[in-house]
Formats: C-alpha cells, sequence, structure tokens
C-alpha cells in the first residue's frame, strides 16, 4: 500500500547525524546539577532543623518537669487497691500492712531495699514495721508518704488515715515522727495521736486501740468519752455530729463492745445507756 513502511526492513525517509559531544558544556552541566542537589539538601536541613528544635527542646522540658514533679513517686510499683473489704500485705522485709476498705497503697517492691523502704497511702491502713539494722549498728527508717505529709518509723505499730484535707496518725508501740511541710517535724509516743488538717496540726492523747477498731472489726469502749465517740462516728459512718449545748461530752462514758459495721446498735447504746436523742438526717447526726 503506498505510503505505508515496513519499520523493520524499509529505508527510512530520513536519516539521523551524530551531533558533536561538547565536553566543556556537559562537565558545566553535571556540575550545576550537583550545586542545585547540594542546595536543596541544605535548605531541607534547615528546614527539619527549624521544625525539630522546638519539638525536641519541650520534650526535654516536659521530661524535666515529670521527674521533678515525680521525684517522691515510686518507679516501678506495686499497686494494691480494696473495694468493700481489708488486704494484708506482707512486704519483702516481713513487715505487714493491713489496708482498710477502698484504700490504696503503692510499694516499689521490684526494687525494694532494706535501706530505702516506704510506700504511699491513700485511705487507711494499719502498719506493724520491723526493725532493720544498718551495718553500724543503727536502724532503717520506714516512710509512709500521704498527700499532706510523711510518716518516718523504725520499727512499730501504728495507723494511718488519710483524706483530702490531710492525716491523721494513731502511735501503738515503738516512735514515730511526722514530717508537715519543709520544717515541721512532730514525733509521736504511743498513745498519742496527731491529727493534719489544712493549716490545723495537734497532739492529742487517745485509746488508740478504738482507732485501729476497723481491722478487728469491733469497738471496744472502756470507760470511753462522748466526745471520743463523736470522732470515731465521723471517721468510721462518714457523718457530721452536731450536738446540743449543754451535753457534758467529756463526763458521759460507755463501756462494751460493738461490731464496727453496727452503727445501729451504737446509736441505741448513745440512747440508752447515755440517756440521750439520737437522730440521722441525711448524712449528719444530731445528739441532744
Amino acid at each position: 500500500m503506498e505510503n505505508e513502511h515496513d519499520l523493520f526492513n524499509d529505508e527510512p525517509p530520513f536519516e539521523f547525524k551524530k551531533a558533536q559531544r561538547d565536553d566543556a558544556l556537559l562537565e558545566k552541566s553535571k556540575q550545576d546539577l550537583l550545586n542545585s542537589i547540594s542546595a536543596i539538601k541544605h535548605r531541607k536541613s534547615r528546614q527539619l532543623t527549624r521544625i525539630w528544635l522546638p519539638v525536641l527542646t519541650a520534650c526535654v522540658l516536659v521530661t524535666g518537669l515529670l521527674l521533678v514533679f515525680n521525684h517522691k513517686r515510686p518507679g516501678q510499683v506495686a499497686v494494691f487497691q480494696t473495694n468493700d473489704n481489708q488486704q494484708t500485705i506482707t512486704l519483702p522485709d516481713s513487715s505487714q500492712i493491713i489496708l482498710n476498705r477502698f484504700s490504696e497503697i503503692r510499694a516499689n517492691l521490684i526494687g525494694w531495699s532494706n535501706s530505702r523502704r516506704e510506700v504511699w497511702l491513700t485511705g487507711e491502713a494499719f502498719f506493724e514495721i520491723r526493725k532493720i539494722k544498718t551495718g553500724d549498728n543503727g536502724y532503717n527508717n520506714f516512710i509512709v508518704h500521704t498527700a499532706k505529709g510523711d510518716i518516718e518509723v523504725l520499727g512499730t505499730s501504728f495507723n494511718v488515715h488519710t483524706d483530702s484535707l490531710g492525716f491523721s496518725t494513731e502511735l501503738h508501740t515503738g516512735s514515730i515522727q511526722a514530717h508537715v511541710g519543709k520544717e515541721n517535724v512532730i514525733p509521736l509516743s504511743p498513745g498519742q495521736m496527731l491529727v493534719v488538717q489544712g493549716s490545723t496540726i495537734y497532739k492529742k492523747q487517745v485509746n488508740v486501740q478504738l482507732y485501729s477498731a476497723w481491722k478487728d472489726g469491733e469497738f471496744h469502749f472502756d470507760h470511753t468519752s462522748l466526745a471520743e465517740i463523736i470522732t470515731l462516728i465521723e471517721k468510721y459512718y462518714n457523718l457530721k455530729v452536731k450536738t446540743g449545748e449543754h451535753i457534758p461530752l467529756k463526763e458521759k462514758k460507755l463501756s462494751g463492745n460493738i461490731s464496727v459495721k453496727d452503727s445501729g446498735r451504737l446509736f441505741n447504746a448513745l440512747r440508752v445507756i447515755m440517756e440521750l436523742q439520737v437522730q440521722q438526717k441525711g448524712d449528719s447526726l444530731i445528739i441532744k
């Protein structure tokens, strides 16, 4: 057919002529290309530096803040939590903690060392701490951290209760000292109770067995004053007690054993034995 060509056999209607190579021009083009690539890399490097430098700086600052904020928090921790039950915890040094209901305690059991014994408490717990001797015939301390202060002990038994305003502790045996704020160190002797509530701090003599009665499930009253019973009612039953003007809070006393969970029996004892009018309204208890 006319104007058809066999691309493989026909002679082409035109011919290609090989151009003369200009080596100098080729070298110049190659150098220009390399310079362009180098400029692009440098520009991207500066852009990446501008993008990532603030991010890396922020990461370093956040890490520093976290380290400062968590300087008193445990690293690798075991967390013990209770609901409507109690739990007994045995520490690596054989010390024991009885954790009350709806409480939490954290301890670095993985990295536990007898030279650095410490736990973090939210709620309430009773502690029986063993004395651990040091190489120079001294004793290693045991520290209970709370949100509002720390309690430092050697070997002793004591109760600690924490809430949103502070903490209280009652010493059964041995000796402890509480650290409140930066400079306030308060020593306690057996039979003493320390109360830290906001800016209010005070010590008083109490029947310490009553304040750890929760672990045995029973109050053991022995000529216990109405004033002290009111403190227990507010602590154990989360009630605000309101009293009449002329009730002798220190003179009226009660003896006997009553289950901690049986608030109704305790209120009846106040009515019958102390001859008081006791009425509960919501989260308030009125005593007249």
